[in-house]
């Protein structure tokens, strides 16, 4: 809510150049807009049903407003650092999908993966383990788990941008589309092989985790509140 409150005073503002404007509000939604034109988080007090006169010139320059998982506005130099150190993590996490989808073999296709199919033979065997865990079903999940991490980054990364069940969309549309565009390059590999399923559980994946960065930050908020 104060995200969009402050993109609106900063309109009032390029309305009204070097006009006293009176803005009436309660005192958190005062604190957060002091924080936005600082830069950094006011921590006093805003007392309540007096006036108090604030310099507005830090709302003119069209800053990038960000969230982090805390709640706080970061921009300038707070901003910068949350926004690099988040998309590093996330150009990390793409070099090791990379790694795993662009692999001229399968990354099961050595003798981890017979072990894992022996495993389950002999518990499907002894009858310990249930039926529907199989190879394939494990295989399709590690598909879920593998773009998970990507939709939780992207929601925290692109938090400010719009609403939240818009970002979900965008971003699983986004996944299912990268994953389209992998299965067709593992098609036209020698040794590998695309799956249309591969695709649907990709974009599942990235909907769970951009899903759950939704959850917590708005759990977190809540008990800041």
């Amino acid at each position: 809510m104060y995200v969009r409150a402050v993109r609106v005073l900063r309109e009032i503002v390029r309305q009204y150049p070097g006009e006293r404007i009176i803005v009436v509000s309660h005192g958190s939604l005062i604190r957060r807009a002091i924080s936005a034109a600082q830069g950094y988080e006011h921590t006093q007090t805003v007392p309540n049903a007096e006036p108090l006169e604030v310099d507005l010139r830090g709302f003119l320059p069209l800053m990038r407003t960000r969230c982090s998982m805390s709640g706080v506005v970061l921009s300038g130099r707070s901003g910068r650092v949350f926004w690099v150190i988040g998309w590093a993590l996330f150009a990390l996490y793409c070099t090791a999908v990379a790694t795993i989808v662009f692999a001229p073999q399968h990354v099961d296709d050595n003798e981890a993966g017979s072990r894992l199919a022996s495993l389950l033979d002999a518990g499907h065997a002894q009858g310990w383990l249930p039926g529907f865990i199989t190879y394939t079903s494990i295989e399709q999940l590690s598909n879920v788990i593998m773009f998970a991490p990507g939709g939780f980054l992207l929601m925290l990364l692109l938090f400010c941008r719009a609403r939240p069940w818009r970002r979900v969309g965008v971003i699983t549309l986004g996944a299912v589309a990268v994953s389209a565009g992998i299965e067709l390059i593992q098609t036209a590999m020698p040794e590998r092989t695309g799956d249309p399923l591969d695709v649907l559980m990709n974009g599942t994946g990235a909907f769970i985790g951009s899903l759950t960065a939704w959850g917590v930050h708005s759990l977190w908020m809540r008990w800041r509140q």
